[in-house]
């Protein structure tokens, strides 16, 4: 996996498939850079599968845990943009697993083909609600 910070944006690219092994040492890696996202005020997360996007349920549980636990420590981005491109092993049959994950936590979540949709998607998220 490859994080970094790009702006307002959390950028993830993972490489999978996946096993809950793997989330874990992914979610380490992220706790690194969430005070850095904390400190940017409104900041958004786009996940970028590449290779395969397949995952065991032992890692969607898992995945889904470490969500709500961010939530309820406060660390919650804005929207998720979630991309599987048409490349992606098992891109559409993992799609709805990954976006309920993200939804069960209660974040805003959508997912996209490219990575230029999201991005488009993400900034208009961003932007402040006007009054």
């Amino acid at each position: 996996m490859d994080l970094h910070i790009e702006g307002q944006f959390n950028v993830i690219v993972a490489r999978g498939p996946f096993n809950r092994e793997l989330v874990i040492a992914g979610d380490k890696a992220q706790e690194e850079l969430d005070s850095g996202l904390q400190a940017s005020g409104r900041w958004g997360t786009m996940l970028v599968f590449k290779d395969s996007a397949l995952a065991t349920l032992e890692a969607l549980e898992e995945i889904t845990s470490i969500l709500k636990a961010r939530v309820a420590r406060g660390i919650k981005p804005v929207a998720v943009a979630i991309v599987l491109g048409q490349d992606v092993e098992g891109a559409r049959l993992m799609q709805a697993h990954y976006v309920n994950a993200y939804a069960n936590a209660d974040i805003n979540v959508r997912a996209f083909d490219s990575e230029e949709s999201a991005v488009s998607w993400l900034k208009s998220e961003l932007q402040p609600a006007s009054l």
